[in-house]
């Protein structure tokens, strides 16, 4: 009787102290919460916090990814712990691609910017393109997906482009709605036309680490031989015929834009940084604002 009541006083002061640690850990946050500084330095704080608690093992943050169809036990990997492992990038050659047919006017084919590179020897797909082609003003993201199976890494966060971008004197494309050369409602006038023409003339035989673009030249539209501004003014000209027209027009359009501006960093010698910043931004591994998790895929 004595040794089971020894066991029971055990439990409870075991069960007490965990309720002790649980209400000390809770004031830890809300004292982070309620102070005075500005909601990043709070949330570099609470991020700092469940370092240590990961670290710790006291708290395990999870985030659940599909596993690789070849795969047959899963992976683990810790995130955001304030170290990186090294991982060599480099761009896959021949991947680099952007279709400006029009195999069915007045829609240009899908299939807007991609491209292939490695993180190591794993190969990742790269897609630059618009969420919605229903919504003409949706904006363009650029999505990250491993060749192997499993998981997209997600989207690349502008968060995590645009301080990249600004350090090379550069700017990153403006959404369409932005874009002092685009017309939401699909009335453009001649010198619009003419800068995107421009614009693709000039980016055609340019080349991104080394690589052309390859563009389906000759371009068409339907059956015909046809051009890039021919197709921009025939898809303007009958964009109310089907309701995706002018989002996948404006979608070519922020295409060319962010070729250009792969272009011009890698002019600057940055492609391969380039690839990692686009890697981590679509991991959610690129700042202090971002919160520490195990990985399992």
């Amino acid at each position: 009787m004595k040794q089971n009541r020894s066991k029971e006083f055990s439990t409870i002061r075991k069960l007490s102290k965990r309720v002790v640690d649980l209400e000390e850990r809770i004031e830890e946050v809300e004292k982070i919460l309620e102070g005075g500084e500005e909601n990043e330095a709070k949330l570099e704080k609470l991020n700092k916090l469940m370092r240590k608690r990961l670290i710790d093992k006291s708290m395990i943050p999870i985030s659940l990814k599909a596993l690789t169809k070849n795969a047959t036990v899963a992976k683990l990997e810790e995130a955001n712990l304030g170290k990186k492992k090294e991982v060599k990038f480099k761009l896959k050659p021949n991947s680099l691609y952007c279709d400006l047919d029009m195999e069915k006017p007045p829609l240009f084919d899908t299939g807007e910017f991609s491209l292939r590179f490695f993180a190591d020897e794993s190969e990742y797909a790269l897609q630059v393109r618009s969420g919605r082609y229903s919504i003409p003003t949706t904006g363009p993201q650029t999505d990250i997906t491993p060749k192997s199976g499993g998981a997209k890494l997600g989207k690349s966060s502008v968060a995590a482009l645009r301080p990249f971008v600004a350090k090379l004197n550069l700017e990153m494309p403006p959404s369409p709605v932005k874009d002092p050369y685009i017309t939401i409602s699909g009335k453009f006038t001649k010198p619009q036309i003419y800068f995107w023409s421009n614009l693709y003339d000039t980016i055609k035989n340019q080349t991104i680490a080394g690589q052309k673009v390859n563009w389906d030249i000759p371009l068409t539209y339907g059956g015909k031989s046809s051009s890039f501004r021919e197709n921009l003014e025939n898809g303007l000209k009958n964009f109310e015929s089907d309701r995706n027209t002018l989002g996948r027009i404006y979608s070519k359009l922020y295409a060319l834009r962010t070729i250009e501006l792969y272009m011009k960093i890698d002019r600057k010698k940055k492609f391969e940084e380039w690839l990692e910043t686009l890697y981590y931004g679509a991991k959610k591994e690129f700042s202090s604002l971002n919160g520490p998790f195990i990985k399992i895929f």
